[in-house]
């Protein structure tokens, strides 16, 4: 490993040889500083950041919410608001997407996942998706891409107070709505949010700070299609309570910049009943806990960004079942919790104005704990990583290697290298190679760990081309189009045990995943009014490529071959109106039940009323207007037509 770290870093340096450069007129400019390493070596992935108005729209919503209405990746939940919404990512599985706070990976250290549920779009600012994420740069399960979510800190004066407030139902209720009668108008009411966001900041101290409240009944009707006669049933055991607060602060000092957060979160959620024969039925209960922490500090000497950063994370999860609903005992009493420090090194040297290399140096200590086991681990990571710009070329390489206790963690590595064609088209080319480390419940649950299951690893190839059209006669006009092929040397999943009554993880070989995907967004922007329209496709093939396998080119489970996503917002002085649309194809179980294709189309209403001391934002929001019966989870049903109201009140 020593060897090949110094043979690349050789290479770099080779690069500059025989050039000469006077350090002292190099210019880094401060967004070099503030820029995060994640971010520094992404240009030629294909990263899209969601606008502050998708974010704004559905800030009283989920995360899984929000990507299942707005993006090409495949999200996966089971009944509604506030239910676990696992996100997938290119027909990979949810352990390949990772998700990062502030640059700190906080995926379930026990189950490898991350319930996008207990993730409040109003909580950010700013959201990006990475499709393909190097795992040389990020770690650990980024096969299918990553999911980073912050707050960026303002250096202006300024100080804002926000107040939102949304309430909603389903339109099983809409005759209560109708009668005006204020009982059977609070019983048609299902959903209710609350959020309180303040920001203050000045050139050189930037805070913002929220606290959230949310309940959602979820009890919405619908028809059964695994019963006899396919009667119309009602979920009354889905009930959802979040409570948090997440709150920033940064500090400049000259080049010096500090950081500190702190997320804390209490969600209950009950667990719906399945479709089938009778009413759903169900006395399953989750309770989960979240407390995260970070402390960060970033500078500049000479030519040297240095960044430190140290981090705190506890996860708790309680699942409870009972016989009945009197019953006072638990036929289930699950409890699962874990905690990690981490802790994070990374400098980085401008050799010239266009190139540079860095360093990364992590440290995680790792506990697990359950009913079932009690585990510590320790993990150690190195990577270096270069990038060399041009006027036309951006290219970046970087390879790491982590020590755990695995047997043999690969080395990984990652090429990627953008061309500025003309002022138009940007093409962009990438490979590289992943792994996945087995989570603690893989390797140590009882009854089903599989202790000596292997890592998962493969390779990922992506070409792409993209398009910046110019604005003329008031339009623009953007495109991206991307072909990526994912090879998994040794996936894992659980399957029956033969002869037993529980499941274990396994090693079922190679799988292959490949498809494509089309982007378009069209402005038309005229100086009295606003018209934005975008599309999103994605083709995906994910299939068993294991020829010894009795499963061979069988198609993964839950991988639907197309996703459509489409939206169309006008927008003309204080009003807003969109529609937005999202497809999803056909796709199997593990049963090999087949799942029917669906659409839902979602409408929206919005005004802006400036006032002499605030500013009032409301909005009417419609969702699955059709009223469309269908399931993203074998039998468990998705709500019919819903409507929303929210209220954001800014002083």
């Amino acid at each position: 490993m020593l060897r090949v770290i110094s043979l690349f870093l050789s290479f770099l340096f080779y690069q500059v040889s025989g050039q000469r450069i006077d350090l002292d007129t190099i210019r880094i400019d401060e967004v070099s500083i503030v820029k995060s390493r994640i971010s520094y070596y992404a240009e030629a992935d294909k990263t899209v950041r969601l606008d502050s108005l998708t974010i704004n729209r559905y800030q009283a919503q989920d995360l899984g919410a929000l990507l299942t209405k707005t993006s090409l990746i495949k999200v996966s939940s089971n009944g509604g608001a506030g239910n676990v919404a696992t996100a997938s990512i290119r027909g990979a599985a949810s352990t390949h997407t990772t998700v990062n706070w502030n640059g700190i990976p906080i995926n379930s250290l026990t189950t490898g996942v991350t319930d996008l549920s207990l993730i409040n779009v109003g909580g950010f600012d700013k959201i990006d998706l990475v499709y393909g994420a190097s795992g040389a740069v990020y770690g650990s399960g980024t096969m299918g891409g990553a999911i980073n979510i912050s707050n960026t800190p303002g250096w202006e004066k300024n100080l804002s107070i926000g107040i939102a407030s949304e309430v909603g139902g389903y339109a099983n209720y809409s005759d209560q709505f109708l009668s005006g009668k204020n009982k059977r108008l609070i019983k048609a009411l299902s959903s209710f949010k609350e959020q309180l966001l303040v920001k203050a900041s000045n050139h050189s101290v930037s805070y913002s700070g929220q606290l959230f409240v949310q309940k959602s009944k979820n009890n919405f009707k619908y028809i059964d299609i695994h019963d006899f006669g396919q009667p119309q049933e009602q979920l009354n055991h889905n009930e959802s309570r979040v409570m948090g607060t997440i709150q920033d602060i940064h500090i400049k000092l000259n080049r010096n910049y500090f950081g500190a957060g702190v997320w804390y979160q209490v969600n209950e959620k009950q667990i719906p009943g399945k479709m089938g024969i009778g009413p759903p039925v169900s006395f399953q209960d989750q309770k989960d806990s979240l407390l995260r922490s970070y402390l960060s500090w970033k500078t500049l000497l000479g030519s040297f960004r240095l960044e430190l950063k140290a981090a705190y994370l506890y996860d708790f999860m309680r699942f409870t079942d009972k016989e009945s609903d009197n019953n006072g005992g638990y036929k289930i009493f699950s409890e699962i919790s874990s905690k990690r420090w981490l802790s994070d090194f990374n400098a980085r040297y401008y050799l010239g104005a266009k190139l540079s290399a860095d360093m990364s140096v992590k440290y995680m200590y790792l506990n697990g704990r359950t009913n079932y086991y009690n585990k510590d681990e320790q993990e150690y990571r190195l990577s270096v990583a270069t990038r060399y710009k041009t006027g036309n070329f951006v290219h970046s390489g970087s390879i790491g290697k982590e020590w755990n206790t695995l047997k043999d963690a690969p080395l990984t590595f990652s090429f990627s290298s953008l061309y500025n064609l003309d002022h138009w088209f940007t093409a962009r080319v990438k490979l590289g190679n992943h792994y996945r480390r087995p989570t603690f419940n893989e390797r140590y649950w009882e009854p089903g760990g599989n202790i000596n299951i292997d890592a998962e690893k493969g390779e990922s190839y992506e070409l792409g081309l993209s398009f910046q059209g110019q604005t003329a006669l008031h339009s623009s006009v953007t495109a991206d189009l991307a072909f990526y092929v994912i090879n998994n040397i040794q996936s894992i999943a659980w399957r029956p045990k033969a002869g037993e009554l529980f499941w274990q993880p396994i090693n079922i070989g190679r799988t292959l995943s490949k498809g494509a995907e089309l982007e378009l967004k069209h402005t038309f922007a005229p100086s009295a009014y606003q018209f934005d329209n975008r599309l999103s496709y994605g083709y995906n093939h994910s299939y068993n490529n294991d020829k010894n396998s009795a499963e061979y080119k069988k198609t993964i489970a839950y991988k639907p071959r197309h996703l459509i996503k489409a939206s169309s917002n006008y927008m003309r002085n204080n009003w807003n109106i969109g529609i937005s649309y999202a497809f999803q194809s056909s796709a199997i179980t593990w049963e090999n039940a087949s799942m029917s294709s669906f659409g839902i189309v979602d409408a929206n209403v919005g005004r802006v009323w400036q006032l002499d001391f605030l500013n009032l934002d409301t909005k009417v929001r419609i969702e699955n207007i059709l009223n469309k019966s269908y399931q993203i989870i074998y039998a468990y049903p998705m709500p019919g037509r819903a409507f929303y109201l929210t209220a954001i009140i800014n002083f």
